[in-house]
């Protein structure tokens, strides 16, 4: 399925749909950092948007390519990325 996406790409990737779509979830990204890091600067709040977005997006392209996610590797990431949050809240 991966790969089927990844030929077809260049057909979709600049359509108005896919812009449409991207900025619908950057503003559902922005405002769960907003709400989830209330305590962190703005620039803050992007650049963990940006680090965990990026994350999940890596490691779902890895899973999609070889099967292998497990829920105790799915729960380590949801840690992970809670852990991180917590740290960049703190006053």
């Amino acid at each position: 399925m991966r790969g089927a996406l990844t030929d077809a790409a260049p057909q979709y990737r600049d359509s108005t749909e896919a812009q449409d779509t991207r900025a619908s979830a950057q503003r559902v990204i922005d405002a769960f950092m907003e709400e989830a890091l209330s305590n962190a600067s703005p620039p803050s709040r992007a650049l963990a948007g940006d680090l965990i977005m990026t994350a999940l997006s890596q490691v779902g392209k890895q899973f999609s390519s070889r099967p292998r996610a497990t829920d105790e590797m799915i729960s380590a990431m949801a840690d992970m990325f809670c852990a991180y949050i917590k740290s960049l809240n703190a006053p």
